[in-house]
């Protein structure tokens, strides 16, 4: 329970920080923020399951799925800093009109 506990913690922080960051790149709307959650609360539902399916004759594959959650996490943000720093920050647009 206490595992849980922490790497509920850890992912808590992860969403903050992610939303925040979304929200300087682009204009948060209703629809963005709901699809921004959901899929957070998806991935965060689908573990459970997985673990649970495999613990008692793989051990590691907690650990296996953590690092690779970690590994498309990694990409997927490396792939969106790549397409967006391409474009202005939205307080950046602001202030040139």
């Amino acid at each position: 329970m206490i595992g849980a506990g922490i790497m509920g913690a850890g992912w808590s922080s992860m969403f903050a920080t992610g939303l925040l960051w979304l929200g300087q790149r682009i204009k948060v709307t209703n629809r963005i923020g709901a699809v921004f959650t959901i899929s957070a609360s998806a991935g965060c539902d689908v573990m459970p399951i997985l673990v649970g399916q495999f613990i008692a004759s793989q051990p590691h594959v907690l650990l296996y799925l953590q690092l690779g959650g970690l590994v498309i996490r990694s990409l997927t943000f490396g792939l969106a800093v790549i397409v967006r720093s391409k474009l202005p920050l939205l307080d950046q647009k602001k202030t040139h009109q």
